[in-house]
């Protein structure tokens, strides 16, 4: 009997936890002064075709993600297998110039997003694929090395590194494959000065080089941020996507989610 007791206990503990979980909405307004934006993929502007117009920016700060183009437009997963089956946004194709431009021109100092490429369990890139670029001029993304290759290149953080699930940081020369659903935080060696940024395309106007996969947060950073609010991002990223199993084993938020006090 008091085992029953305890479990049913245990269960309204969880439940209070459950209650209290930090979410990208909650979090991101109260990192509002640190962020440039936060979009996720439960708040999305969808077409008719399915495709993504838009992004709320859950800062509150209105820099809402935009395509006014349809040809370029994201396609909308309402349920990603790869995300517990919660809504994504991404691309099945590196065809086109298909990306969501992250609000006005910005500096940049961090770029983080939960993501994978393909099916998750790919060892090589298959095609030239980009992460995140800047739209309004040349030789600026974070891409795949190409065909065959299993790491990122980057004009953007030349200097800097990325750091996966909260491992790293390391150099875009490190393996980033296979990449099933994971946080991704890359950070630059200094400020990028004020550029207008686009996800899920690393070329500059450049076709046929879109994410083959998908997306459910994406924030860009144009400052200062500290390594705990960082690893509060991943932690409130991971357990949103439900890959938080993935996370570094020395990782705070592994084994308890971000909650409203944190």
């Amino acid at each position: 009997m008091s085992h029953t007791g305890n479990a049913l206990g245990n269960f309204g503990v969880e439940g209070l936890r459950q209650s209290r979980i930090l979410t990208p909405f909650v979090a991101a307004q109260n990192l509002k002064n640190v962020l440039h934006c936060w979009y996720n993929a439960d708040f999305l502007n969808v077409d008719a075709n399915g495709l993504v117009s838009g992004a709320l920016d859950l800062t509150r700060r209105g820099n809402n993600g935009t395509q006014t183009t349809e040809a370029n437009r994201l396609t909308y997963f309402p349920s990603d297998a790869m995300f517990g089956g919660l809504p994504s946004f991404g691309s099945n194709t590196n065809t086109g110039f298909k990306h969501i431009l992250a609000g006005v021109q910005t500096p940049l100092v961090r770029a983080i997003c939960s993501a994978y490429y393909k099916s998750g369990i790919e060892s090589t890139f298959t095609e030239i694929v980009g992460i995140i670029g800047n739209i309004s001029g040349a030789g600026s993304y974070v891409r795949s090395s190409g065909t065959g290759g299993s790491a990122f290149t980057s004009a953007i953080f030349a200097s800097g590194t990325y750091s996966k699930n909260g491992i790293g940081n390391v150099p875009f020369s490190s393996t980033v494959l296979p990449l099933p659903a994971s946080t991704l935080v890359f950070t630059s060696g200094s400020t990028v000065t004020q550029r207008t940024w686009g996800f899920c395309n690393g070329g500059t106007g450049t076709t046929d080089q879109s994410w083959i996969g998908g997306f459910r947060n994406l924030i860009i950073v144009p400052g200062f941020i500290s390594a705990a609010q960082v690893a509060l991002i991943e932690g409130v990223m991971a357990w949103d996507g439900k890959h938080q199993y993935l996370l570094a084993a020395n990782h705070p938020y592994r084994f308890i989610p971000p909650l409203v006090r944190d």
